[in-house]
């Protein structure tokens, strides 16, 4: 079961004095993960960059801090369409993708008028059923209740979106989901300055090409790993192993390995019982 994250005591907050003796607001643990939250989106590495990590992060970030069941990143190509997607799961993966093919969606609305859609209750015939007739259906066999999408966009130029999906009837925060619409904006606008500034989208075509590649690795990858999994009798976190392990053994392409084992021209030794390729190893893993 999905558990929703912490909420803001409004109401009450906390007080400590300080080194003067007046009063001012105690920092939380709360304060301390936006705060890292910020910093980690807003200065994303400049040599090594994973495209899909840093916007895996961004979803992860905004589920782990929002009441959200699940969280998508759409970004737009340099003509302002829809061009790739990546989301905090598979199944928001998916609905992300039936954005991008159906051009519907709390996404498209939001970047067609570059401005936030609120919660919509997905429910509701009058309201999400009836503006996302294909899109509604779909979110709500998958367990959603309500989505909205936040621009990513700093002052004219804007990159994406980032959308929303909750399974709880109120939105985030309360009737509008006002509060949490003002948080997830500003995590939104933190990545989309932490990539402008580092250049990192000024060539827009290469980021996207980059992001595409780095998406199609992953599913090469979990490809590999099913057939292995199956081919040997072990589980899909045992078949990553031995796919990273080999892969370092022979200095070879993680991407490069499992592309050949989702074909069906898996090596002998990954079938072994026992590899005999010593011990794990450490990070960092081979580049897909």
């Amino acid at each position: 079961m999905y558990e929703r994250g912490p909420r803001p005591d409004s109401a009450t907050p906390r007080l400590c004095h300080t080194m003067d003796g007046s009063l001012a607001m105690a920092i939380t643990e709360r304060d301390l993960k936006v705060a890292d939250a910020v910093l980690c989106l807003t200065a994303p590495p400049l040599d090594d960059f994973d495209p899909v990590k840093f916007l895996r992060g961004l979803t992860d970030r905004v589920c782990e801090l929002l009441p959200v069941r699940a969280a998508g990143v759409t970004l737009l190509d340099g003509a302002g369409e829809a061009a790739v997607a990546t989301a905090s799961d598979r199944i928001a993966e998916e609905l992300e993708q039936a954005q991008l093919d159906w051009r519907e969606g709390p996404g498209p609305d939001c970047a067609d008028g570059r401005c936030p859609v609120g919660f919509t209750d997905l429910t509701d015939a009058s309201r999400g059923a009836a503006r996302w007739p294909r899109f509604a259906p779909l979110a709500v066999r998958a367990g959603f209740t309500a989505v909205a999408a936040v621009p990513m966009r700093l002052n004219d130029r804007m990159i994406g979106t980032l959308d929303l999906m909750t399974d709880g009837p109120e939105g985030v925060y309360g009737t509008g989901g006002t509060d949490g619409m003002r948080f997830a904006q500003l995590l939104a606008t933190a990545a989309t300055t932490g990539l402008l500034l580092r250049g990192l989208l000024w060539d827009q075509a290469t980021f996207i090409a980059q992001l595409r590649a780095a998406l199609d690795s992953r599913v090469v990858i979990e490809q590999a790993k099913g057939r292995l999994s199956a081919h040997a009798r072990i589980s899909p976190d045992q078949a990553f192993d031995r796919l990273r392990r080999h892969a370092r053994s022979r200095q070879r392409k993680l991407g490069e390995l499992a592309a050949e084992v989702a074909r069906g021209d898996i090596p002998a030794v990954l079938l072994a019982p026992r590899l005999g390729l010593g011990p794990p190893l450490s990070p960092p893993d081979p580049p897909p």
